[in-house]
């Protein structure tokens, strides 16, 4: 059961840019789509299909970077929190005319998120482009073991 999961947690992960990928390989220039199976393309499905789970279970610590992105404003804005306030600052801060101290904090800690998921997929396209080769070479170093 734990093996499926995985694989549909791998076929989530890189979904996304399985599909824009995909899209640009087989498309037309005008924009349409005729599915022609050409190498290039047929190595990317199956490189998705197949090697990329199979490398998320074979080598769990190499396929899964999760990277937590904190930007200079979210440490710039963190930074005042060690200090106490007075009472009347943080009353100045939170009827600010443009934007509270609080929500300043949760829009940067969103874009942070937001840019995290990014970079994560992107990752996960990188491994999908490189699960074939990588799993060759983890099965010749086991069968070499």
């Amino acid at each position: 059961m734990t093996i499926i999961k995985n694989v549909l947690i791998s076929y989530a992960h890189g979904l996304v840019l399985f599909i824009l990928v995909f899209y640009l390989m087989t498309a037309n220039p005008n924009g349409t789509m005729t599915l022609h199976w050409y190498l290039l393309n047929t190595i990317w499905l199956v490189s998705y299909l197949v090697a990329f789970p199979a490398l998320r279970l074979v080598a769990p610590k190499f396929s899964r970077v999760h990277i937590h992105m904190t930007s200079m404003t979210t440490k710039a804005l963190n930074f005042d929190d060690a200090r106490k306030d007075s009472t009347s600052k943080l009353y100045h801060e939170s009827i600010s005319p443009v934007m509270n101290q609080l929500d300043i904090k949760g829009h940067s800690k969103n874009r942070d998120d937001g840019i995290s998921l990014a970079v994560d997929m992107l990752l996960s396209g990188v491994f999908i482009a490189i699960s074939i080769p990588a799993l060759l070479v983890i099965m010749v170093k086991k069968a070499t073991e």
